[in-house]
């Protein structure tokens, strides 16, 4: 019988657990981009946010990075996929305004929102 509060687990291994992040280069920063636009919806400052916060914490164990230099990376790969049509603000606005009218939102307090 299992007990309470035990949970399977997956075979998903996060590099949070071990306590260390990946080197920041192009190629990761391109594929973890890649992953977080297929789960969620983002403008390109929120897009870039996240970047950095991967960067910061990246920084935080490799020293010898240059976290200028990573975010100048991460500003290649917001304008990449800015370029490809993966990030784009108008598109990303109207899906929200869509959504806030399926929800029945008055259109003063999607103004607001926005």
């Amino acid at each position: 019988m299992a007990q309470a509060g035990r949970h399977k687990k997956s075979g998903y291994r996060s590099n949070k657990s071990s306590g260390t992040y990946p080197e920041i280069d192009k190629d990761y920063l391109t594929a973890t981009g890649t992953k977080y636009l297929e789960r969620y919806a983002a403008s390109r400052e929120q897009f870039r946010e996240v970047l950095y916060r991967k960067i910061m914490r990246s920084c935080q164990y490799h020293p010898d990075q240059d976290e200028n230099n990573c975010r100048a990376l991460a500003d290649a790969v917001v304008e990449a996929f800015t370029h490809e049509g993966y990030l784009d603000d108008y598109r990303y606005t109207r899906a929200m305004v869509a959504s806030y009218r399926r929800k029945g939102e008055s259109r003063k307090k999607i103004h607001q929102r926005l």
